[in-house]
């Protein structure tokens, strides 16, 4: 789990992939593929609701060029809310990297060829790259999702909310990927019966 520190640090250290960043830690806890395969479709800004309706992929046997795939699991398909905040950002960021307005054009893309879909290892180098600036080795993308998934449970959402904002459907997965969350949850269920 990070502290607002090593946020602000992984944060100041991207510029057209730190939208990715809020979308993963404050809506949805959405993962790196589902980060990629968002298109402008999929964000309602009005209703401040995000659609995760795809992911990128290299297919069902990870060969073959990156495409834009359907999302790991049936469950997966999720509606989230957007908060505020994070509404202004993802207006700034259509504003400056998504000139063309169309539905289906990709929120991220590969910046060269603005017609294919962004590889998610293009982001997953780039957090790298800051996350050693920052000498914090151990955070992943993926640890976006799981302090999303802890500061959501520390919100009051109970083990089966957090499960659907994730998009996962086994109660074992979840407890296994983010114990430090499920621990959060136990800890303080067990207060709130005192």
């Amino acid at each position: 789990v990070l502290g607002s520190r090593g946020l602000g640090d992984v944060y100041k250290r991207q510029e057209y992939y730190r939208l990715s960043i809020h979308l993963a830690l404050l809506v949805g806890g959405l993962r790196i593929g589902e980060v990629c395969g968002l298109q402008l479709r999929d964000i309602d800004l009005d209703h401040r609701l995000l659609y995760v309706r795809h992911s990128v992929t290299q297919g069902p046997d990870d060969l073959g060029e990156y495409r834009l795939d359907e999302t790991k699991t049936p469950e997966s398909h999720r509606v989230v809310p957007i908060p505020a905040p994070v509404c202004r950002l993802i207006r700034e960021h259509i504003d400056r990297f998504c000139p063309d307005r169309d539905p289906d054009t990709m929120l991220f893309h590969a910046i060269r060829h603005p017609e294919r879909v962004l590889n998610p290892t293009t982001i997953q180098r780039q957090f790298r790259t800051a996350r050693k600036r920052i000498n914090r080795e151990d955070v992943t993308f993926h640890s976006l999702r799981a302090t999303h998934a802890t500061m959501f449970m520390i919100q009051g959402g109970t083990l089966r909310e957090t499960m659907d904002e994730l998009g996962h459907v086994d109660v074992d997965v979840a407890v296994r990927c983010y114990p430090v969350s499920y621990t959060h949850l136990r800890a303080h269920e067990t207060l709130r019966h005192l």
